[in-house]
């Protein structure tokens, strides 16, 4: 019986695409050597928007992406604080008490690495030149509003 990686090779055997093959005589017996040209990967599929809600869907996938990436940091800075706080607490007596300050700001200082990259996600998302435009023309307009 086959096992699923033997499967998956079978599978990739059929897609490979051999180009050519050659024998190499060698001391004790000659060896084949076979080449292949790797399949094509697929190509990532295109976002689809409305365009009038195509600003508003972007903002919404950069906000999303900032917020996850926080929530990793959060998570990020949890476990480091935990295997901190055990090592702490298996070395000394009292030991997790007593360097808890050191445990937790040195995981929240790993935590915010993390997180000190969730606000360019956003801005990433939204720094096109369609709302870079947008801003410009309401800035203008908003300016114009007030000089006269």
């Amino acid at each position: 019986m086959a096992t699923r990686a033997q499967a998956s090779l079978k599978e990739n055997d059929d897609k490979e695409e051999i180009i050519g093959s050659f024998t190499v005589e060698t001391e004790p017996a000659a060896t084949e050597v076979i080449i292949r040209k790797k399949p094509k990967k697929k190509k990532k599929k295109k976002y689809r928007y409305t365009s009038s809600l195509k600003n508003v869907q972007k903002a919404e996938r950069g906000a999303s992406r900032s917020a996850r990436r926080v929530a990793d940091a959060v998570a990020e800075s949890y476990d480091v604080y935990y295997k901190r706080r055990n090592k702490s607490a298996r070395k000394r007596k009292d030991g997790a008490l007593r360097d808890f300050p050191e445990n937790m700001t040195y995981a929240m200082s790993r935590g915010l690495r993390t997180a000190s990259r969730a606000p360019y996600d956003f801005v990433r998302e939204i720094n096109t030149n369609t709302l870079t435009r947008q801003g410009r023309d309401f800035m203008n307009g908003f300016f114009t509003f007030f000089q006269s």
